[in-house]
């Protein structure tokens, strides 16, 4: 199943490992989620992913496409662990969720309703 797939699933599946172009693995949720203070329903939880060639720019365009196609999708990627993949995320407009471990950080992206 591919992350369009996932995403406009009506059999209620809320997590997998999908295929997507770019990606040797990404794992997925659609959840609700606990950030900064709030419950943010309609989040697009980005639990796993590595790029097939990191540094080609897959998650920018990915980023891009999600945002575009469903732009009331908070997004969200848990445990980011490498410093160079946190500099980008937050190039692209995410913003760390304080309320994760500093070893473990987690960072967002709202939906534009609600920035």
């Amino acid at each position: 199943m591919t992350l369009i797939q996932f995403i406009e699933n009506d059999k209620g599946i809320r997590n997998m490992w999908v295929r997507e172009k770019g990606f040797s693995s990404l794992y997925v949720r659609l959840c609700r989620r606990y950030i900064h203070g709030n419950v943010v329903s309609n989040v697009l939880d980005i639990a796993s992913v590595e790029a097939s060639k990191p540094g080609n720019g897959a998650f920018t365009k990915l980023i891009e496409r999600i945002r575009k196609r469903y732009p009331y999708l908070t997004i969200y990627i848990e445990n980011v662990l490498n410093p160079r993949f946190a500099v980008k995320i937050m190039h692209l407009g995410f913003q760390r969720d304080n309320t994760t471990p500093d070893e473990l950080p987690s960072y967002f992206k709202p939906a534009p309703k609600e920035q």
